[in-house]
Parts: C-alpha cells; sequence; structure tokens
C-alpha cells in the first residue's frame, strides 16, 4: 500500500492471432476495509511522499487531505496519463472549501478522485515519521479517467512513425505464437539516448521467459522513443529465454515510406544482412540450435543505411486460381545484379517456404509468371524475394488466393490501414469485368475503376488515392448479379 509504481502493459490489443483476447488486470490480495492507517517516512518538512489507493475503489484524496491537517498539505502531484504523449504529473491546490487549481491555474475542479490501485505523490508537514488517517467514508462516487489510457488511441497515434517488431515461436508444425512485442517511437524531439520521460523499460528483461526488448545505454527497453532514423542507426536487440525451437520475428514500420533509408536485419550466429521492407509488414523466420552462439539474446541487430538504388523494384504481384493450380505474376521496374527470383508460399500467412526458383533476366522493367501445381484447397499466401548477386534479398507484398470455396466472395485486407495500399481477395467468381468503387460515409465516389477478372480465386494490389484522409470508407465490388461491400479504415 505505501508504495506506488506506474505500469505499463505490454502487448497489442489488436491482435488476431488464434487464442488472443482481451486483456484484463486484477488485483489479487486481502481486501481492505474500515478504518487503517499508512505510514509515511518524511525526513524533512515539505518531502514528498508516495500514497496509494487503500481500497478497491475510488478514493477522495481531498477528505484524506482534510482528515490529516497536521501531517500533509493541502497539496499533492498525480500522474495524468492523457496529457502530452506519455502522461504526466499535474499540480493540485486547495485554494478555499471545495475549490482545487489544477497546475496553478483557475482550471477549477471540485473533487478528485483517484482510482483502486493508484498513487499520488503528497507532501508532508512534519519532519519526523508519522501515519495517515483513512476511513470507508473517503470512497468516492466519481470515476477517474487519467490514471490510463489505451496505447492505440494514446501517445502512439499521435507520433507520425513506429517502427514496431513482433517475436513468435513456433510451438507445432504451422502454428505459431505470439511471445512479446517492442516498439522505436519516432519524432525529432526526442533524444537518442535513454531517458525515463520517454522510454518504458522492461522489469524483468534478464529472466528466464521469453523477451523481446531494445538495449539503449545499458536499459532494456519495451519502447524506446528516438529522433527520426538517420544512416548509421541501429537496434540493438535483445531476445531473451531462447531455446532449441523454431522462431520468427514480425516487422511492422508505420510511416517510414518516405524515409530515404534502407533497413537490415543483421543475425550474427549466421553473419548475414536482410533487408527490412519500410512500408510493408514482414516476417523473418530463424532457427535456435544447441550451440551456445545460437541462443545468444544479442543474436540480431537492425541497421540503417543511405538508400541505393535497389537492384530490384517490385511494382505489383498477383496470385490467381487456374484449375486448381496458382498463377503467381510480379512485375519489376528495374533490374540489375538480381541473380534469382525466390517464390514463397504460406497456409497461414506467417511461415513461408520455398515453392520454386525463376531466374532474373536483369533486363530493367520485365513481367514474371510461376505456376505452383495443385498446392490443395485452403488459403495460400505469396510472396516474391529476389536474391541480389552480393547476397542480399528483397522481399516483395504478400498476396492471398482461396482454393476450394464453392462460395463467391470479396474481401480486403488490411481492413485497418495505415498505408494507403490494401490487397483485393476475389474467391469464386465468374470471369468478367467488374467495377471497383472507393467512396466515404457521405457516399461521395474517390475511385472508380474497373478490373478484369479471369475467373475462379485471385488476389491483387490496390493502391489508394494519395490524399486519403483518416476515416472510415466503402469499397464496393459490382459486376452482373454481383455487388459486395467492405469497410476499411485509414488510421
Amino acid at each position: 500500500i505505501d508504495q506506488g509504481y506506474m505500469l505499463f502493459v505490454r502487448g497489442d490489443r489488436t491482435i488476431t492471432e488464434p487464442g488472443s483476447g482481451p486483456t484484463n488486470l486484477r488485483f489479487v490480495g486481502t481486501r481492505n476495509n474500515g478504518p487503517g492507517t499508512i505510514p509515511i517516512s518524511g525526513t524533512t518538512t515539505s518531502e514528498h511522499v508516495v500514497f496509494g489507493n487503500p481500497y478497491a475503489c475510488d478514493f477522495s484524496i481531498q477528505a484524506l487531505v482534510a482528515a490529516n491537517p497536521d501531517s500533509i498539505l493541502n497539496t499533492f502531484w498525480f500522474w495524468d496519463a492523457n496529457i502530452n504523449e506519455f502522461g504526466g504529473w499535474r499540480f493540485i491546490n486547495q485554494v478555499a472549501q471545495d475549490i482545487w487549481f489544477v497546475d496553478g491555474t483557475d482550471n477549477i475542479q471540485s473533487a478528485y478522485a483517484i482510482a483502486a490501485g493508484q498513487a499520488v505523490l503528497l507532501i508532508t508537514t512534519w519532519p519526523d515519521p508519522t501515519v495517515l488517517m483513512y476511513n470507508e467514508n473517503m470512497k468516492a462516487t466519481e470515476i477517474p479517467t487519467s490514471g490510463v489510457r489505451p496505447f492505440e488511441e494514446g501517445f502512439a497515434a499521435s507520433l507520425p512513425s513506429v517502427f514496431g517488431i513482433k517475436y513468435y515461436r513456433e510451438i507445432e508444425s504451422g502454428v505459431n505464437v505470439l511471445l512479446n512485442g517492442t516498439a522505436v517511437l519516432l519524432n525529432d524531439k526526442y533524444t537518442n539516448g535513454y531517458d525515463v520521460r520517454k522510454d518504458i523499460s522492461m522489469v524483468n528483461p534478464l529472466g528466464t521467459s521469453y523477451n523481446l526488448s531494445i538495449v539503449n545505454q545499458g536499459k532494456y527497453l519495451a519502447m524506446d522513443g528516438r529522433k527520426d532514423f538517420k544512416a548509421g542507426d541501429k537496434i540493438e536487440m535483445w531476445t531473451g529465454g531462447l531455446k532449441v525451437g523454431n522462431f520468427s520475428f514480425q516487422f511492422k514500420p508505420l510511416g517510414l515510406q518516405s524515409v530515404n533509408l534502407e533497413a537490415f536485419l543483421v543475425d550474427k550466429f549466421l553473419a548475414t544482412e536482410t533487408r527490412i521492407s519500410l512500408t510493408d509488414s514482414v516476417f523473418y523466420n530463424y532457427v535456435v540450435t544447441s550451440e551456445v552462439a545460437s541462443s545468444d539474446p544479442q543474436r540480431f541487430e537492425v541497421i540503417f543505411k543511405e538508400a541505393s538504388v535497389l537492384p530490384v523494384n517490385f511494382t505489383g504481384i498477383t496470385a490467381e486460381e487456374a484449375q486448381g493450380n496458382v498463377n503467381v505474376k510480379w512485375n519489376t521496374a528495374t533490374e540489375r545484379g538480381v541473380r534469382h527470383y525466390e517464390i514463397q508460399h504460406s497456409v497461414n500467412g506467417r511461415d513461408f517456404g520455398k515453392a520454386g526458383i525463376v531466374n532474373a533476366r536483369n533486363l530493367g522493367a520485365a513481367n514474371y509468371t510461376f505456376q505452383h501445381q495443385q498446392p490443395g484447397n485452403g488459403n495460400h499466401f505469396y510472396r516474391v524475394m529476389s536474391e541480389d548477386l552480393d547476397g542480399q534479398s528483397t522481399l516483395s507484398q504478400v498476396v492471398k488466393v482461396n482454393i476450394g470455396n464453392g462460395k463467391p466472395a470479396f474481401t480486403v485486407f488490411p481492413t485497418l490501414i495505415r498505408e494507403n495500399r490494401v490487397t483485393l481477395q476475389f474467391t469464386g467468381l465468374t470471369k468478367g469485368r467488374y467495377t471497383l468503387q472507393l467512396s466515404d460515409m457521405s457516399g461521395k465516389v474517390l475511385l472508380s475503376q474497373n478490373v478484369d477478372h479471369n475467373g475462379g480465386s485471385a488476389s491483387q494490389s490496390l493502391v489508394l488515392p494519395a490524399s486519403l484522409s483518416k476515416g472510415s470508407y466503402n469499397l464496393k465490388l459490382s459486376g452482373e448479379n454481383t455487388n459486395f461491400n467492405e469497410r476499411i479504415i485509414k488510421q
């Protein structure tokens, strides 16, 4: 009771992997009832001491101050998670009966309560250790909202750029579980060094459980606020608790499409560098063996370099079903120094394996086709990886096709977007020309174009208007006796 903490709950609350769900926090232990006392150990007058709410309900600070006039001042500090980008301290002082000023201004608040589990900083009036008295009459009816703010509605949504990393383990063939996640939050007003005001530290980074954190000046961080990336910057990753098995990282860049940089994942155990897209979410699979260096928690880091002219620039990729086969087609705007293309296939969108190889022509702009023969019914995901002569690689966007579902359907993914690009999935539709329209919630048409579909199942990318602002939109696909509507949300 006499100690307060700021709690940061890790995890993406929008996770859709099987088995995930909402997180509920519950207090455990003996519930306090009736009156009681809490010792405070001020050694000088006007010393700040932490006071935690003793009850499992809202609690009136004003009532506590009124009952202990000889021990604490009618002034206190509390943490408000809803101000600034990370929250901040607010100063409350009483100027008259039932009139309290916030931050020394005339922002008058007639009552203030703290939530169950919340703490405040009080100021002592007595130099010796003493006690604070509390009772049931101090329970409050107000519902405080200052102590908690959801991540997705808070500072991350207000930042221009985020580089997120998720950490998975394969528990059985094709089944992966999310172990942990971390992120770098970018804003030029931050500093690159460790700063307790913007960085969120891990509680137990060196434990035996699976942990993913970012190392910055000897601190293990769940979130690291930094200035915008520059060439030469790096992200030192710490992957704790590694055991023999199959693992993967998911890199999720947001708002980084305009930076003139390239990102590479350095695997120190394999002595490799793999290019990471700064526009699309990508996975990197790796294996931990019995070799000690394989499970080194500092095995990986991400480095940033000046963008060069890429050996290959993918301009589009599609996948279409044709009599049980899947034709994967991709286009390149440039080709230079490319050894070959590896077509990769997955049934869950995460674990990819090699489906085939196509040699590069290195003739500049080019079109390629690969046929994956009879992959079977169900969902199939494809991407293309170019392997350059210097050993580096580049991944295309992922496309999806469904085989064996007889019910015609039209779907869009993702439906929650930050970039102006989505993938269209056609399932079991007849061959023909369809009209695709994007409209806002008032019905205003923002984009209209024809789509020629060869029949069956296929997927293709759609680039949305660059001027698309945040909000909800409808995507409508219409054809002869066919109408489908899908909702997307631009963040």
